[in-house]
């Protein structure tokens, strides 16, 4: 940290001193929600959007989508690269909330794992269980029947190197559900590093590129979501 300019450092400061109120009140309005997903999430969006505003306005690090002209009509399976928690949190309130497969260990997180059953999020038993991942499967099915979007990080955990092996999940999410699959690129890792807290002032780009529409083969679909995923933001 000292090697940080004092101005990021300060921003910091602020930033978590601004932001940890909020989290705290989400965290009051997440029973709300509980009960009633009608009343109580209008509330947490709400919240999330100050907290965005708050990481632009004081933390330095503000975003910028582009090609939102070529998302599809909704239900759609988003591939998008994994950098930050900033894509699995805004993503949210950017994208019209769809349901995101993660990793089971997030849904027995207190309060916050409760919200993310209640909002319909998809947890991906990582031991590699066979009838779970199929389980996993048939929800997002359910999901895209309901007319509402799905979303998936086909190159697994947060890491700024996006050179990650494919997961294959991605795959089979594209067969089964036989919906267009946006890929999404991004470079939140380097304003908000994995692993790490120090916000860096700057600019993160969300580059929403042309959906892949169904009926590729798994080759050829698997050739054209990895190409995209390593496109340049």
């Amino acid at each position: 940290m000292s090697d940080l300019p004092v101005l990021t450092i300060v921003r910091n400061a602020l930033y978590y001193g601004l932001a940890l109120p909020v989290f705290a009140l989400v965290l009051l309005v997440i029973p709300v929600a509980l009960v009633s997903m009608r009343v109580g999430w209008p509330l947490v969006r709400g919240l999330l959007k100050i907290h965005l505003f708050l990481l632009g306005s004081v933390g330095g690090v503000k975003y910028e989508l582009i090609g939102r002209a070529n998302l599809p009509t909704s239900p759609y399976l988003i591939a998008a690269r994994h950098q930050s928690s900033w894509e699995t949190v805004f993503f949210h309130i950017l994208l019209d909330n769809p349901a995101m497969l993660a990793k089971d260990t997030l849904f027995s997180l207190p309060l916050i794992g409760a919200l993310m059953r209640k909002n319909g999020h998809i947890a991906i038993d990582r031991s590699g269980s066979i009838d779970a991942f199929r389980r996993a499967v048939a929800q997002a099915a359910e999901v895209t029947a309901s007319k509402r979007s799905v979303l998936i990080f086909p190159q697994g955990t947060r890491a700024k190197e996006h050179a990650n092996d494919l997961k294959l999940g991605v795959l089979v999410l594209y067969r089964k559900l036989e919906c267009p699959c946006v890929p999404i690129v991004l470079n939140s890792g380097d304003f908000w590093p994995s692993k790490s807290w120090i916000l860096r002032p700057g600019t993160i780009k969300i580059r929403i590129l042309p959906a892949i529409e169904t009926g590729l083969t798994s080759k050829e679909f698997l050739a054209r979501i990895t190409h995209d995923l390593e496109t340049t933001v």
